[in-house]
């Protein structure tokens, strides 16, 4: 890549915002893609753009009231967008003399991003994309503990852990005694051309109906099996032949 950072802005927005913050991520030692710094007498705007968006690891978009109303940003934007289909996070949003609202109603997708807003102020905008791109320099660490708070932190620690592992052990060897004695699951095999239906309640009756159908109740049913198709007169009959019929002696 040629460029740390490609920063897409508005021109009524540069002395503003855009200018200052281009000079401010020099000054920390980014490569900056910026219309001022990387435009020469006779460079093509458009192919010089594109390149910067296509050799930029991201993009600093300053979203702002004039933003919003160029096409030609929104298309910057686009390419952007598309960069981060394949690439992951590319976009890094700059809120200016916007709020959420705004943002949401020009685009969903980037009031969803995390942003930073001018409102902050410039050091804050430039801190926030420095920790974006890996290179901020964070908070300061904590000072250092006096030697007694520090082996009273310790001692606490420590006692956490024991806590800790005696828990895990009362969990851990019930359980593994469970496993070692508990009866498996077996899973039922389903009959072939039969399907499988669980146990439960079910409204039987009509309040409407005839007296033997009256009142309209709760049954419970155990666990069945039952064929998928209705059953032929053959199949019947080779049932009753199999099993025997005590009253007809089966089926010839």
């Amino acid at each position: 890549m040629d460029w740390d950072v490609f920063i897409s802005h508005a021109w009524e927005d540069k002395e503003d915002i855009a200018g200052p913050l281009a000079e401010a991520l020099r000054r920390k030692g980014l490569r900056v893609w910026y219309d001022e710094f990387t435009l020469t007498l006779g460079d093509s705007l458009r192919r010089s753009i594109d390149r910067g968006l296509a050799q930029s690891r991201y993009g600093v978009v300053i979203l702002s009231p004039n933003f919003f109303a160029k096409e030609w940003l929104q298309k910057e934007l686009d390419g952007l967008a598309a960069r981060e289909v394949g690439y992951g996070k590319i976009i890094l949003p700059v809120w200016h003399n916007v709020t959420w609202e705004d943002v949401r109603r020009f685009s969903p997708t980037l009031a969803d991003k995390l942003a930073v807003s001018t409102a902050k102020g410039l050091d804050a905008v430039v801190e926030e994309i420095l920790r974006a791109l890996g290179v901020g320099e964070g908070p300061p660490p904590p000072p250092p503990l006096p030697p007694e708070k520090r082996k009273i932190t310790i001692a606490i620690a420590t006692i956490g852990v024991i806590g800790l592992l005696i828990a895990l052990g009362a969990w851990l060897v019930p359980n593994a005694v469970d496993r070692l004695f508990k009866t498996p699951t077996v899973t039922p095999t389903i009959p072939l051309g039969m399907v499988y239906v669980p146990a439960g309640e079910f409204i039987m009756g009509s309040d409407d109906g005839e007296s033997d159908e009256q009142p309209v109740h709760t049954v419970y049913l155990d666990a069945f099996y039952i064929d998928k198709t209705e059953v032929t007169n053959a199949q019947f009959a080779q049932f009753l032949n199999e099993q025997g019929n005590d009253e007809e002696g089966g089926v010839a």
